[in-house]
């Protein structure tokens, strides 16, 4: 008997060529579904894969299939699924360790209701040692879990600290690495806080793979950094900060401004490093136009 993954790489090799076609592999249901979403992920753009997620999504909801909570995470996004599966199967235990994990707000009172008729059932089979056992597992996972922020910062690539400012403590920020060029008014393309280099390391950062000037990662300060505060209607019509960023190949990691790779791309094909031969432009479209 062929091999799941076999065929699934069969009928990939046979869809890349012409207008490509994934579907067999993304709804082999022989194939893991963390695999299909690592492929759609890989392969398809960012229409195909919005509605591969949310089509996937709505399947595990019905189904009452745990492979949801991949895409949902332990967020109060993963209730329906756990709802559905409830329904379904009955299986109070695994809810309520999945419930014990999951730091939501707006479902807080369901998912404290699953544990505590989980604790409840262990009591009345006089299972005390079990329920103590998940009640000091839980506490301990609580004390021991920290708040995600909702935001993406650059890290440094010698010792993976974030670079974002509000990481390090305000004393740390008059070393050299630090160029400080805040006005009140008008905004320009200087007026900004620009990290030259990792202030936990000291390594600088990378250089542009087309100017070959070190890449200034332009940050928007924090509160304490501010002497005074902008109106939003300042902002607009500045010149786009943008174009300074630090950019990157999410495929090859070469890295460059934003603004020098979107004209880099308006004639070439391949990355800027030489011998690289990466098509950065097809896997990042998303450069071009920020």
């Amino acid at each position: 008997m062929m091999s799941r993954y076999l065929r699934a790489a069969i009928a990939f090799l046979s869809a890349i060529d012409g207008n490509p076609d994934f579907s067999r592999v993304l709804e082999d249901n022989d194939v893991f579904f963390q695999d299909r979403l690592a492929f759609a992920c890989r392969f398809l753009n960012d229409t195909e894969l919005s509605l591969f997620l949310e089509t996937k999504s709505q399947f595990h909801v019905q189904h009452g299939d745990l492979n949801g909570l991949i895409c949902s995470g332990l967020s109060s996004s993963c209730v329906p699924v756990l709802k559905s599966f409830l329904d379904r199967t009955g299986d109070i235990q695994t809810v309520a360790i999945i419930c014990a994990m999951v730091a939501a707000d707006q479902e807080a009172e369901w998912l404290n209701e699953c544990i505590n008729v989980y604790r409840n059932v262990l009591d009345r089979w006089r299972l005390w040692s079990f329920r103590a056992k998940f009640d000091i597992a839980r506490g301990s996972f609580q004390r021991s879990s920290v708040a995600v922020g909702g935001h993406i910062s650059a890290a440094c690539r010698h010792c993976r600290q974030s670079l974002a400012l509000c990481d390090f403590p305000t004393q740390r920020s008059s070393g050299r690495l630090y160029r400080t060029q805040i006005s009140v008014a008008p905004i320009s393309a200087s007026s900004r806080l620009r990290v030259q280099g990792c202030l936990s390391c000291k390594k600088p950062l990378p250089r542009c793979s087309i100017c070959l000037i070190s890449l200034d990662c332009a940050s928007s300060a924090p509160q304490r950094w501010q002497q005074n505060a902008v109106d939003v209607q300042t902002l607009r019509g500045t010149a786009n900060l943008l174009d300074k960023w630090l950019s990157w190949c999410v495929v090859c990691h070469h890295s460059a401004h934003a603004e020098h790779l979107e004209k880099w791309f308006q004639s070439h094909t391949v990355c800027p490093v030489m011998g690289c031969g990466c098509r950065c432009n097809q896997y990042n479209n998303d450069i071009s136009s920020g």
